[in-house]
């Protein structure tokens, strides 16, 4: 993996968060974002609950009352993360 970037250390069009100091992910292509997503760095919290939302979203888009996921009458919902909906 590439080393990761302190944040005076990137372009000034990328330093527009003061508060985040370090682990920022070098400038790259498409390829190399995807692959930097095994990865830990300061996105890495926030891809995953990104993921996780779009996977309960899609597993629910289907169901009987058209996706509502607050509709809980007869559901027993797979995981404990969805059970805070």
């Amino acid at each position: 993996m590439k080393r990761l970037y302190k944040l005076r250390e990137l372009p000034q069009h990328l330093q527009f968060n003061e508060f985040i100091l370090t682990g920022y992910r070098p400038p790259s292509s498409f390829s190399d974002c995807l692959r930097s997503t095994l990865h830990l760095h300061n996105e890495s919290f926030n891809i995953v609950s990104h993921c996780e939302t779009l996977a309960i979203l899609a597993m629910y888009s289907g169901t009987s009352d058209k996706g509502n996921l607050l509709a809980t009458k007869s559901r027993s919902y797979p995981s404990p993360y969805v059970q805070c909906l």
